[in-house]
């Protein structure tokens, strides 16, 4: 390569979309020098993300950027099911709140992108560099070398140990480091189309479910609304491509009369893939989010997959370049993440059957399924749990059986000077361990408690509802009341009642106060940390 001139930072990422500038704030928490390169000026102009889980809203809150992300999102999101004819059949309305919030919501994809944006700004560690595309990259065993060209047309390189491709789905990174995307692109063509309404407080999710020209209308904050149509696979497409009222709405108003259809803001024509790469990283190079796989939209798994992605893979490297973990646990990084992605894909394929069944079989399967799930609060909670994959890791860094490889609840708490907040604000970005009725470091002996200071551990010892927090003394763990209860009966059906949770809120290990230490030391052997 010739370059003008070369610079270094700790890590490059490539593309600053909601998963890549949740990255490079992630790492710029941890204080890794970090350069955030995106070939765009602007953010994206259009909502390529509708849905937002609570794992989402748990990821902004450990950027501290959560109060900015639900000023971005319409709450308690309600799928309503209507068969071809309109009918509507059933709701599908999720309600688990282990993760502080409410499941499911809807969101606005420019508002996140400038959220996350801003957010760099409070991160010394980080620079953002828009109008800097990334061209090639070379590599050797101490690190990766990539040149970038300004939209002004000048050349330069950036060093880095690291190097995160978070540049889409087309991803130029992945292509220079040869690695395939396998799965398929779906042979339906869908027509997008984005309408600006009045303002609305309803996160409401609308599925036609017609075998021939089945539709979802989403409602989105700020009064926007988007559409999904299904065409044929081999449906010339230029009219509506054109932006042609007359024909968008004549499909649309096959579904809600015309007066609920307002200003057509844009359309665009997609087809749905569901792909991942036959790895997810490449020497020093890191794929994320939709470099790394392709999600089909119906199961909303397409955000929430990306930054599960930014959240596994920042800590790790944080670790590694600071000194605190050995290179080697990076490879932990494919291993948890690819399990979860590929029940991600089936889950988007399951939900796709559910909302448009091509038979009369699956219409009547699908009938029969929504009724019962009206009619039984058990039996809908069943169904939602059984449908969207629960985030668990089957192999990596952990220590120990489940619920080890499961993300912590996150239930409110109260503190001594009666302050309420959610769970997570208390643990910070490195290791906690979490404790019920019990000091989980209390009882460390010297070597763990070397180990367990290099990892940067706190502890948290969550009480029972009616006991009275002690103000927190140095060397001891910061008490806390359950206020709902919530972590009594997550904790009554095990014996162990100490949580290791990772700084991306899965439990590490669990354990006892009679095997903290020894549980400790596994971890700081599997982490290769040094006292």
């Amino acid at each position: 390569m010739n370059s003008i001139h070369r610079e270094s930072a700790t890590v490059v990422i490539v593309g600053a979309g909601p998963v890549g500038a949740s990255a490079a704030n992630l790492l710029g928490r941890h204080g890794v020098r970090t350069i955030l390169l995106e070939r765009d000026r602007e953010v994206c102009p259009f909502p390529r993300v509708t849905a937002c889980h609570d794992e989402v809203l748990r990821i902004f809150q450990m950027m501290d950027l959560l109060d900015g992300q639900l000023q971005n999102i319409l709450p308690d999101l309600r799928i309503r099911i209507h068969s071809g004819s309109g009918r509507l059949l059933g709701e599908i309305h999720p309600t688990n709140r282990s993760n502080g919030f409410a499941s499911a919501a809807t969101t606005y994809q420019p508002a996140i992108e400038r959220t996350l944006r801003e957010g760099l700004e409070r991160l010394p560690a980080v620079e953002f560099r828009s109008g800097h595309e990334f061209v090639d990259l070379r590599q050797d065993d101490d690190g990766v070398t990539l040149q970038v060209r300004t939209d002004g047309g000048q050349d330069y390189e950036l060093r880095a140990q690291y190097a995160l491709a978070c540049d889409g789905g087309r991803s130029n990174v992945r292509s220079k480091c040869g690695i395939d995307m396998v799965g398929t692109t779906l042979k339906e063509q869908w027509l997008i189309v984005e309408m600006q309404g009045p303002e609305s407080q309803e996160a409401v999710a609308q599925v036609f479910g017609a075998r021939h020209r089945p539709a979802i209308q989403i409602q989105l904050p700020r009064g926007l609304q988007r559409w999904e149509v299904r065409l044929d696979s081999e449906e010339d497409t230029s009219r509506y491509e054109a932006s042609d009222r007359k024909a968008v709405l004549a499909e649309l108003g096959r579904w809600v009369p015309a007066s609920q259809l307002h200003e057509i803001l844009s359309t665009r024509i997609y087809r749905n893939h569901a792909r991942i790469a036959s790895r997810f990283s490449h020497g020093r190079v890191f794929l994320v989010g939709d470099a790394a796989h392709i999600m089909p939209p119906m199961a909303g798994q397409g955000l929430v997959s990306g930054l599960r992605d930014a959240a596994n893979l920042a800590w790790k490297i944080a670790y590694v370049t600071q000194g605190r973990a050995k290179a080697a646990i990076l490879d932990s990084y494919d291993i948890e993440r690819r399990e979860h992605v590929n029940k991600a894909l089936r889950a988007s394929f399951q939900m796709g059957q559910m909302y448009f069944p091509e038979t009369l079989t699956g219409d009547f399967a699908r009938w029969a399924l929504l009724t019962a799930m009206s009619r039984s609060r058990f039996f809908h909670t069943l169904v939602e749990r059984s449908i969207i994959p629960k985030p668990m890791s089957p192999d990596g860094l952990f220590v120990g059986d489940p619920p080890a490889r499961q993300l912590l609840p996150q239930p409110h708490v109260r503190l001594a000077d009666d302050r309420e907040q959610l769970l997570d604000f208390l643990l910070g970005d490195a290791f906690a361990a979490v404790g019920f009725g019990v000091d989980p470091i209390a009882d460390l002996d010297e070597e763990a408690r070397a180990i367990w200071r290099a990892i940067g551990g706190v502890g948290v010892n969550v009480v029972r509802p009616g006991h009275t927090p002690r103000s927190h003394a140095n060397g001891a763990a910061i008490e806390a009341v359950d206020v709902s209860g919530f972590f009594r009966k997550w904790f009554s059906s095990r014996d162990n009642k100490i949580a290791i949770v990772r700084p991306d809120r899965y439990v590490a290990a669990f354990t006892n106060a009679r095997r903290a230490s020894e549980t400790v030391k596994e971890l700081g052997a599997l982490l290769g940390a040094r006292p």
